[in-house]
């Protein structure tokens, strides 16, 4: 990395600064910002062994910046060359094959350096040159093009970009690079460092912006061919995706054909009419994914402040979220750090207890829950009374059907958990059964499910010592409503 220019890393938003102000003010730097927002989200968590919490079909990642000055520690090596009056936010949707990216509230004071928004920056070594709009450009030297028109560029990787219009200019160069090396504090003569041809893709802003903004596609090992008919798809209002809202209260993107929305909320939220999602009481990342057929919402929260201090040894923070949804929700499923606070006709509030910068998911369905109430197992005894036909019956501590068998409208097994189905009793549930912590069946012990509703397995288990015998000459028979979160391989036995 010794030719890497610092002023050019991927995916910043930076003022570009001569080598005499880029280095460090002090003999340390750690890098802060006035602001606590930065963080991301995964959506439709894969459950993977070492990324349990962060490893999702799809993601975003968001930032609410202002710069700080008076940093660092130490030996001064120069004058302050950080400024307070610079501020963005920016946010990054990760949807299949393309990742939108927004940016908005670009301001600064600096009349002299223009801000950036970096592309890529890549060695020319691949064999390849890149295209903008089709046309090779591989001499070396600077070519802008006028923002006012959409613009795409395919690089020296094979990495397309798709930028939609703004006030900005779009400038690709090729040159080659040679630079101070990290242990130059000051500008000793470079002249003999190694040097290398690089290829540079940025938005300019210009200097001294005022909520400047900008939106393009990333398009990871594309094609010319696909990137034209990106092209072609955009021009003709068939553009895959479509943004809400860009402002310094949210960045708001719905994909069209996923019916997945992406929601950057660098502040509380209120009466919105977008989709579903109504309002939140604080700042977050939210993701959304809708499916019409089975009227499910699968929804994931994180809290873009991660909770801890610089240079402090105390741990981070809890810090409960609220989100609104327009009309009447319930769960299918069951995550401890999250809980329905109130569910009507008009709206249904959901409050997720967050930390770690961890995102948070469940899955929602449309309409009331078939129970009239619910009663929970915990400290050894019913909270609501015994479970009916009425009531959705909720383990948080073990249960012995030996106590009593269970006949409940829905049933839901939390984590930690085990309720077991004792020899010669029953457990009779009208609805779905969610399972959290884990369900053993013994010998001759029966569950029924009155209707089709789902068995869910979340990340729990269900053991069956042996069905009950000799039905229909068959030794060994489970009888049961469709399951999802299991596999045949996984329960066949």
């Amino acid at each position: 990395m010794d030719t890497w220019d610092w002023n050019y890393s991927p995916g910043t938003t930076v003022i570009r600064l001569p080598w005499s102000e880029l280095h460090g003010e002090r003999g340390r730097i750690d890098e802060l910002q006035q602001k606590r927002f930065a963080g991301s989200l995964s959506l439709n968590k894969k459950n993977s062994e070492l990324l349990t919490n962060n490893h999702g079909d799809f993601g975003m990642f968001a930032m609410d910046f202002q710069e700080l000055e008076g940093q660092g520690f130490g030996v001064v090596h120069s004058s302050e060359n950080h400024n307070n009056t610079f501020t963005f936010q920016k946010s990054s949707f990760y949807f299949d094959d393309i990742i939108v990216c927004l940016g908005s509230g670009i301001s600064n004071d600096d009349a002299t350096n223009e801000t950036i928004t970096t592309l890529y920056q890549r060695l020319d070594n691949s064999g390849n040159g890149i295209l903008v709009n089709g046309v090779s450009q591989n001499l070396t030297g600077e070519v802008s093009f006028a923002g006012g028109s959409n613009n795409w560029i395919l690089s020296n990787y094979n990495t397309g970009f798709y930028l939609l219009p703004g006030t900005h200019s779009l400038k690709v160069k090729k040159e080659v690079q040679q630079n101070p090396n990290h242990d130059q504090v000051w500008l000793v003569d470079y002249s003999s460092n190694p040097t290398n041809t690089y290829y540079t893709g940025y938005i300019d802003h210009g200097t001294n912006p005022t909520n400047e903004a900008y939106e393009y596609i990333i398009k990871p090992d594309a094609s010319a061919s696909e990137m034209i008919q990106l092209n072609t798809d955009i021009q003709a209002a068939n553009k895959p995706y479509v943004v809400h809202q860009k402002d310094a209260s949210a960045h708001i993107v719905e994909h069209i054909d996923k019916n997945i929305w992406g929601y950057a909320f660098f502040s509380a939220a209120a009466s919105l009419t977008y989709d579903f999602v109504t309002g939140v009481d604080s700042s977050c990342l939210l993701m959304t994914e809708y499916d019409s057929a089975d009227q499910t919402l699968l929804v994931s929260l994180s809290n873009p402040d991660i909770g801890f201090d610089s240079r402090s040894y105390n741990p981070s923070i809890t810090v409960v979220k609220q989100l609104v949804l327009q009309g009447e929700w319930h769960s299918l499923t069951s995550n401890p750090a999250i809980s329905i606070i109130s569910a009507n006709a008009v709206a249904t509030v959901i409050e997720f207890t967050t930390v770690d910068g961890l995102s948070y998911e469940i899955l929602l369905q449309q309409g009331p829950e078939t129970c009239a109430g619910s009663t929970t197992f915990s400290l050894g005894s019913w909270d609501n009374g015994n479970p009916d036909a009425t009531k959705k019956a909720v383990f948080t501590e073990d249960y012995n059907t030996s106590s009593g068998s269970i006949d409940a409208c829905t049933c839901e097994v939390r984590a930690g958990a085990t309720v077991t189905v004792a020899a010669g009793d029953f457990m009779q549930i009208e609805g779905n059964i969610v399972v959290n912590g884990n369900l053993i069946v013994e010998h001759q012990g029966s569950v029924v499910q009155t209707d089709v509703s789902p068995l869910v397995i979340n990340n729990g288990t269900i053991n069956v010592l042996q069905s009950t015998p000799n039905l229909a000459s068959r030794d060994f028979m489970i009888l049961g409503s469709p399951m999802t979160g299991e596999t045949r391989t996984s329960v066949w036995g």
